[in-house]
């Protein structure tokens, strides 16, 4: 097979891309339209005639699900035989299948984006459940039917393709008996042998008893007496759910499932309840549609969304817009990005996953003083806001000084002026002999001057007790020519 480059006179096999228990899966080319397609080769039959059968089956199957229409339903596109063995040519899709991305971590899954991904399937669902005039139960549904993109959107895969073949069997016997279909008492009869599943296909039969251990509803075991449903296919998406939420292989746990609490105090009780409900032992117990299970899901979503929105605005709050006088509107913008942000790592849970089991990570001894230092950033920043904040308010309220009065006087040799505001402090400016000067001095010391000026005894003292420096003394000489003079008030 690996030495096959065309098929069917038209598909250029460019290389494998997957292989399992139902055989392996190909990229391919398809060379007249230039479209690239998933070719899946199913196990090797037992003659040629059996090929035959299986390839008759497929083309009637194939006109049922011709006409389905939904972005999250991998198509089929086309079914044939080479030899004995067929091969299933089927939309292509870039990911990983949800048991692949499971398996690929060391734990749980984050349960927002358990609950995300869990919320597309039952749309998915909800979609086939509603067809008309026939609904369409899948009655397969586990991990590895599903798949992953790498934005994080979930495809429904392998449609049809379980109810005949077994992933984890390396053969399969198939009995056909043919009957008119006039004959309104005999049914025809397929019978899959394979350790997985049995498929009857008949008037008077449910019209597909099969499912994968684990994942299979109660009712799809031979014997039970019930009729599959669509709440057979909710039980199987509870399952997964339950599986991600605790990452325990539902095949080796007892039914009913216990809670997914029990493994993983974590999950939250809400969730924890909404799983209960869908794997009830009894139909009826469980969400009687898909559309009822993703409302519940959507409701659990946006619930911890609300918790998460809260608790970090309790936490700025108490942390920094109490001790730091940060205006409450910072916190909530706060909070709304600590939002956005929860947003983004759900995506990133269900974005490029790993295919390969990752080894457990070890505790990163740094972690308690990274996350110190980053408290202290945060403290920082919230700080320096805080004070840039004060500053500019305190610069608003200071308001700009008014003249109360101001006197101008000249001498040949001095042109002093003189302003006093009313904030007590006097602006003096003089011109002279040496270039100009000035000094500010407080009403006090002004009056204070001119007393001395007046009284001729100004000296170092009088210079030293006025915190006048040894430039001033232009501002006294030119004070001095004027000693009996009092200014001339002039009001502004």
């Amino acid at each position: 097979m690996t030495n096959l480059t065309l098929m069917a006179g038209r598909y250029r096999l460019l290389k494998e891309i997957g292989k399992g228990g139902f055989g392996r899966v190909y990229l391919a080319e398809d060379k007249r339209t230039g479209e690239r397609w998933a070719i899946k080769e199913l196990e090797t039959l037992s003659s040629q005639a059996e090929a035959q059968r299986v390839q008759q089956f497929f083309d009637q199957e194939q006109k049922i699900l011709s006409w389905l229409n939904h972005g999250s339903i991998v198509r089929r596109h086309e079914v044939f035989t080479e030899g004995s063995k067929v091969y299933l040519v089927m939309e292509y899709v870039e990911g990983v299948t949800l048991q692949a991305l499971i398996a690929g971590r060391p734990g749980p899954l984050r349960q927002d984006a358990a609950v995300e991904l869990c919320e597309q399937v039952a749309d998915i669902l909800h979609y086939l459940h509603t067809q008309k005039p026939h609904p369409i139960i899948f009655r397969d549904l586990k991990p590895g039917n599903l798949m992953v993109t790498p934005e994080g959107s979930v495809k429904l895969i392998d449609f049809g393709i379980a109810r005949l073949y077994g992933r984890d069997q390396s053969h399969t016997v198939m009995e056909y008996e043919a009957r008119h279909p006039e004959d309104e008492e005999e049914t025809d009869k397929l019978v899959v042998a394979n350790g997985s599943a049995t498929l009857f296909l008949g008037k008077n039969q449910d019209t597909y008893c099969l499912g994968t251990p684990g994942y299979a509803a109660p009712e799809q075991y031979p014997g039970s007496g019930r009729q599959t449903d669509a709440r057979t296919d909710l039980y199987a998406l509870g399952v997964i759910l339950h599986l991600m939420l605790t990452r325990e292989d539902p095949r080796l746990l007892k039914t009913p499932l216990p809670a997914p609490r029990g493994y993983n105090g974590a999950v939250d009780v809400q969730l924890d309840k909404l799983v209960v409900r869908a794997t009830s032992l009894r139909p009826e117990d469980r969400f009687d549609s898909a559309r009822s299970l993703a409302r519940e899901l959507k409701s659990v979503r946006e619930s911890r969304l609300r918790a998460t929105v809260e608790r970090a605005r309790e936490a700025l709050s108490s942390m920094v817009c109490t001790h730091m006088g940060i205006a409450p509107q910072f916190c909530m913008a706060t909070a709304m990005i600590a939002a956005v942000s929860h947003s983004e790592q759900v995506k990133k849970e269900l974005r490029k996953p790993a295919p390969t089991v990752a080894p457990p990570r070890r505790p990163d001894p740094r972690r308690p003083y990274k996350l110190g230092a980053l408290l202290l950033v945060v403290i920082f920043l919230a700080t320096a806001f805080s004070v840039q904040r004060q500053i500019s308010i305190r610069n608003q309220e200071k308001p700009t000084p008014t003249i109360v009065q101001e006197m101008q006087l000249n001498s040949p040799q001095f042109r002093l002026y003189a302003r006093e505001y009313d904030t007590g402090t006097v602006r003096v400016n003089v011109s002279g002999p040496g270039g100009p000067c000035e000094a500010t001095l407080t009403a006090e010391q002004y009056h204070k001057l001119r007393n001395d000026l007046s009284s001729g005894v100004v000296n170092a003292d009088t210079r030293r007790n006025l915190s006048l420096s040894p430039g001033d003394d232009r501002i006294i000489a030119a004070l001095r020519q004027f000693p009996a003079l009092e200014p001339a008030v002039q009001q502004p």
